[in-house]
């Protein structure tokens, strides 16, 4: 599948959240070329900016690392889903260190999908379109 291949998407905004900088730059290079390459990228260094950031502005998209300070993916991920203005945004969390057990809970807490560090063209590839067909289909 190319990014050509990729159904249309209303994904606009993505905010990508990572204690890293090179690696949120990393994963904003992977989703532009996964098809999102005229989407607007919003960065944030940890759970609480990316909340505030989200109370700022309307996000399509979160694509979290999971292990962060101040507050991680799972708790970003349980604050979105709880907050009745933000839990039908799509919630991806992407981590180094994830076993199956971690994987299902993330599941259940609402993540949409569980990807593996470091995010690849053909990772976020398949990651999008999963999510673009969830995201324009309900």
């Amino acid at each position: 599948m190319t990014a050509a291949a990729l159904p249309a998407s209303d994904i606009t905004t993505v905010l990508v959240v990572d204690d890293s900088a090179f690696a949120r730059q990393g994963a904003i290079v992977c989703l532009r070329s996964a098809g999102l390459a005229n989407a607007e990228f919003v960065e944030a260094g940890h759970g609480r900016e990316a909340l505030d950031r989200m109370r700022q502005r309307s996000v399509d998209l979160v694509v979290t690392d999971l292990n962060m300070p101040e507050m991680g993916g799972l708790e970003l991920l349980r604050a979105i889903k709880g907050d009745s203005t933000l839990r039908t945004v799509d919630v991806v969390v992407v981590s180094s260190v994830i076993g199956p057990a971690a994987e299902a809970e993330l599941m259940n807490e609402g993540a949409r999908r569980v990807v593996k560090k470091p995010l690849s063209g053909a990772g976020a590839l398949k990651m999008l379109s999963a999510v673009i067909q969830g995201h324009d289909h309900g």
